[in-house]
């Protein structure tokens, strides 16, 4: 979710069969498709005070992100994640 310039998300991971709680926030940068968090609370402690660097783009009615990314913003060649968001039509 974002809103102003705060982000936030909440959810849980499940992995053989165990279910973790997954919660994040905090502010972001957004500088074209050079997007930014920067984490002020996570379930995961160690992501607190870090910045993280992803690629955000808005195609239509599509949302990528890719994580992580190098200094120029493109995505880690052996290892990334890929996020497309498609908003639903109503009827």
């Amino acid at each position: 979710m974002w809103a102003g310039n705060r982000w936030s998300l909440v959810g849980v991971f499940l992995e053989d069969s165990v279910i973790t709680d997954n919660y994040a926030g905090g502010t972001f940068i957004l500088d074209g498709n050079d997007y930014k968090e920067i984490v002020e609370f996570h379930s995961a402690p160690e992501y607190l005070g870090q910045t993280v660097p992803l690629f955000l783009e808005i195609r239509n009615d599509t949302l990528v992100q890719i994580w992580p990314v190098d200094e120029n913003g493109d995505p880690v060649a052996e290892h990334h994640y890929m996020e497309k968001w498609v908003r639903m039509k109503s009827e």
